[in-house]
């Protein structure tokens, strides 16, 4: 910025002065800031937020991994039995064979 660009700056910023009190620019100043310090806490929040749905979502992941581990389990299981049902049938009927 130049010598004259820097007087018309003071020049407006002089003009500022009358029309708003030092006291009240340095109040706006203050709520810019609060509220600058207010958008912050909901931003870490929300980001706090975000992290926390992602852990949800990992455990959500091993839960579903885990119910299609114990649906495959029961399936084997149910085999398992069939087949249990089928040997005892055929030991009757061996039994009753001989």
């Amino acid at each position: 910025m130049n010598k004259s660009e820097t007087e018309k700056a003071v020049k407006s910023a002089n003009g500022l002065k009358v029309a708003y009190p030092l006291d009240e620019i340095e109040q706006l100043f203050e709520q810019y800031e609060e509220a600058a310090d207010a958008l912050q806490e909901k931003i870490d929040r929300l980001e706090g937020m975000e992290e926390l749905g992602e852990m949800f979502q990992e455990r959500l992941d091993k839960y579903n991994e885990r119910m299609e581990a114990l649906e495959r389990a029961k399936e084997a299981l149910e085999s398992l039995r069939d087949t249990f049902s089928e040997f005892e049938e055929a030991l009757g009927d061996l039994e009753n064979a001989v």
